[in-house]
């Protein structure tokens, strides 16, 4: 099962969470403290970031890889692998190079935030994976009113 995408500026401040574990989701102390852990874990590995890198902490397994001016993060559990993750971190580069420009200030654009997190609502809804095709998102959230 999918656990989360976190996208980060350079700096490690989170500008998008999107939790498929809803009880995860729904303990804000539980999300702090994984999102502490995760910044904590994957910071050695910033600098290589330009590659996908990977990392293990507790039960999740971590990709992660620098796009733009953010640094994009997918985690999974149980039985989530690195081809898995791989593959759902190119998607995501898809999602955020529909944006104008791939940039921190782009995502934080309402409208552009919005639909990019419906995308991934379409995408993988309640934590299992159902498309990685973008023509098939696109055509799911065409029928998703913005603003």
């Amino acid at each position: 099962m999918l656990h989360s995408v976190l996208i980060t500026n350079e700096d490690g401040m989170v500008l998008f969470s999107k939790y498929f574990d809803l009880d995860s989701a729904k303990d804000v102390d539980g999300v702090q403290l994984f999102e502490k852990n995760l910044l904590h874990n994957t910071k050695p590995y910033w600098h290589r970031a330009n590659y996908k890198q990977s990392v293990s902490f507790l039960d999740v397994i971590v990709l992660f890889q620098t796009h733009g001016d953010m640094r994009v993060f997918v985690t999974g559990k149980e039985e989530t692998d690195e081809l898995l993750l791989t593959d759902l971190v190119e998607v995501v580069f898809e999602l955020l190079n529909q944006l104008e420009k791939v940039t921190e200030a782009s995502l934080l654009v309402p409208d552009n935030f919005g639909k990019f997190s419906i995308s991934l609502d379409e995408m993988i809804p309640d934590g299992i994976l159902e498309t990685m095709d973008l023509e098939t998102i696109r055509r799911m959230i065409k029928l998703k009113h913005f603003g």
